[in-house]
């Protein structure tokens, strides 16, 4: 089945030669190819990146940005015609409609957009005004997860769930941009970037976060209204994650979790600490007003979740105003920066030394990493899954020693 009607050549061949050079197949992160952009499969939403699972294969901004344009770049008319073909089958109509309180139509829409990371989700913007974000997503998390924001008077957003063959979440859309993308719009981040105010509040989504075992936190994943000054939390499908504080560690230490909003802080010491005392500060602060707000938040998961509500409520109970707990956590983030600290002088080293002529077309995983890097507060994220390959490739590429990948041991070494 053919997504589109028309010749795109001229606007995918580029993109497929672009995504062509960045791609890494030896590592199992595959180009596409031409099916893959003009052929629709039954069960498909959009494109995917395609990489092997469970490998530790990361991706980069550049390679979002090329799976994008691929839908991006086509003609509103093509666009609305690609989303077509899963409007009837994900019964987005109807559901758009439940959601919005009106009867809308794909033909209302002004613009269509794929903003997604790794896989397609869309920002719809219809003529009325309101503006939604529509992906497919089996748990109902992020709308439980919005009412707990309100409970905590925390800025949240209106989302819902709709269950069923093809379940899909359909939530408002948040004007602004990526925490991530206002930190890291230059290529050497400004400190200055950074202001108390977002520093606060995501040391509160990090001390929630913990309590209530939510998973992939890094930047991309909260955006910045500018106008309000507030940070606000998107793409909440995972909460009540099993070993979700052994994953903390790596997370923090790979610079892909709050704490990543010091990245541009790192090479001034003096604003490190500071900013580190007041995200510290801040995250202790949150786990005693989560506590306070423990009967409603008891309450709301009650009622959301019904007769499986009991081991989510043990859950929090476990880790909110536990004061060993609270310790323990502060101490994992202690020994997760250091790490991060020394990591992102490797990566400083990495990125001088591509600027300088470096070629990584025979070092995989550097090439890898380098790209995973680019924009991001990341540095070497999961490194301890290929530390004795990346190891001989830094000293092969004459980066100098590596000490850096010998600092503080991972608790994940024991689960990889």
């Amino acid at each position: 089945m053919t997504r589109v009607r028309g010749d795109y050549r001229s606007i995918w061949d580029p993109l497929l030669t672009r995504f062509r050079s960045i791609a890494l197949p030896e590592l199992g992160f595959m180009p596409f190819e031409w099916d893959d952009v003009c052929c629709a499969h039954p069960t498909d939403w959009g494109m995917t990146l395609n990489k092997r699972r469970g490998a530790g294969i990361l991706y980069g901004v550049q390679h979002c940005w090329i799976r994008r344009a691929f839908f991006n770049d086509l003609p509103l008319s093509a666009r609305c015609e690609w989303v077509a073909l899963y409007w009837n089958q994900y019964v987005i109509g109807d559901r758009l409609s439940q959601f919005l309180g009106q009867s809308v139509s794909l033909g209302d829409s002004q613009d269509v957009q794929d903003i997604g990371m790794g896989h397609m989700v869309l920002a719809i913007h219809f003529s009325s005004g309101q503006s939604v974000v529509i992906k497919p997503e089996p748990f109902p998390h992020q709308p439980y997860y919005q009412q707990l924001l309100q409970v905590l008077g925390c800025r949240s957003i209106r989302s819902h769930h709709f269950s069923g063959d093809f379940p899909i979440e359909i939530s408002e859309w948040v004007p602004g941009t990526t925490v991530c993308d206002t930190i890291f719009s230059r290529l050497d981040p400004d400190p200055w970037l950074v202001s108390d105010t977002m520093i606060r509040q995501l040391a509160f989504h990090a001390a929630l976060g913990d309590v209530i075992g939510r998973e992939d936190r890094h930047l991309e994943n909260y955006i910045w209204d500018a106008q309000s000054q507030a940070v606000v939390p998107v793409d909440t499908s995972v909460l009540f994650g099993d070993g979700n504080e052994s994953w903390v560690f790596e997370y923090v230490a790979g610079g892909l979790a709050e704490w990543a909003v010091l990245a541009p802080c790192v090479q001034s010491p003096a604003l490190f600490d500071q900013g580190k005392a007041m995200f510290r500060s801040m995250y202790q602060a949150a786990h005693h007003q989560i506590a306070q707000q423990m009967g409603p938040i008891q309450a709301l998961t009650a009622h959301y979740f019904g007769t499986s509500a009991g081991w989510r409520s043990r859950f929090m109970q476990d880790r909110v105003g536990v004061p060993a707990y609270l310790t323990a956590q502060l101490a994992r983030y202690d020994h997760a920066l250091s790490d991060w600290q020394r990591r992102w002088q490797a990566r400083i080293a990495l990125s001088h030394a591509v600027t300088n002529g470096l070629s990584l077309a025979t070092f995989p995983l550097l090439h890898m990493y380098h790209l995973a890097h680019e924009g991001r507060g990341a540095a070497f994220f999961l490194h301890a899954m290929h530390q004795p390959f990346l190891a001989r490739e830094w000293q092969q590429a004459g980066l100098g020693d590596t000490q850096w990948m010998r600092g503080n041991p991972s608790p994940l070494t024991e689960m990889m």
